[in-house]
């Protein structure tokens, strides 16, 4: 796996609303990485290039991001979908729901279509990288800041109490952790939230990242992105 270092000075560049896709073959099998930009818009190409590949080569299996619930619920999860029209589950669940949408859409019992999410466990996530020697107000700033761009680009109004609304669950969970005392997260969560700046929400997208952008200076939230994304990725690639 290339570091967040190695991946920067390696990876071909990538423009806003492009895809970074790879394919990886041995005989017989074949398995397609796309890399999309996140999206809500059922008008966007992504949706219609994704439709495309279902139709042309239907996988025998999908990997999706952030959809971890659908684990040993497969059959559950395609039943609801195909309750569902195709802009509405792009609408509420971007491209990872679509994908599974798809998936749902082409499984036929001829030709079944599994599906996994390979996220790692919430909790172990935030404790690794807390044992790791992250601050937890770190922690929770990289995970507030990286939310801001889904939050707007799914259709949130740019102000501090609409997203505030959006995190309140995902803060939640924090607030749940052993060890973690609740009111002092809940407490450091708002007070994160309370200082966005919506005026210039592209701001935080540095803060979200495992190497900023411009020659930008690194903090110690980059720090955290670049040890969450190690950590996923390990958990994922095995």
């Amino acid at each position: 796996i290339m570091s967040a270092e190695e991946y920067a000075m390696n990876a071909p560049p990538v423009e806003d609303g492009e895809n970074y896709e790879y394919t990886i073959t041995a005989p017989g099998k074949r398995l397609c990485y796309v890399g999309a930009h996140h999206s809500f818009d059922p008008k966007d190409q992504i949706f219609v290039d994704l439709e495309s590949r279902f139709a042309t080569h239907p996988p025998t299996s999908v990997f999706i991001e952030g959809k971890a619930s659908i684990n040993g619920r497969e059959e559950e999860a395609y039943a609801w979908l195909r309750t569902l029209s195709r802009d509405e589950v792009i609408r509420d669940g971007g491209e990872p729901l679509f994908t599974l949408w798809l998936a749902a859409r082409y499984a036929t019992p001829e030709h079944n279509i599994h599906a996994y999410s390979p996220e790692p466990d919430f909790v172990t996530e935030i404790s690794s990288i807390e044992h790791a020697g992250h601050a937890r107000e770190d922690i929770l700033a990289y995970h507030i800041y990286r939310q801001i761009r889904q939050y707007l680009d799914s259709g949130g109004t740019p102000d501090v109490n609409g997203f505030r609304t959006y995190f309140q669950d995902f803060l939640n969970n924090f607030a749940k952790i052993e060890g973690w005392d609740s009111k002092e997260t809940l407490r450091m969560g708002n007070e994160i939230i309370s200082s966005i700046d919506f005026a210039y929400p592209e701001k935080y997208d540095d803060f979200a990242n495992p190497i900023p952008g411009g020659g930008k200076p690194w903090t110690s939230i980059n720090e955290v992105a670049k040890a969450t994304s190690r950590l996923r990725d390990e958990h994922i690639v095995r």
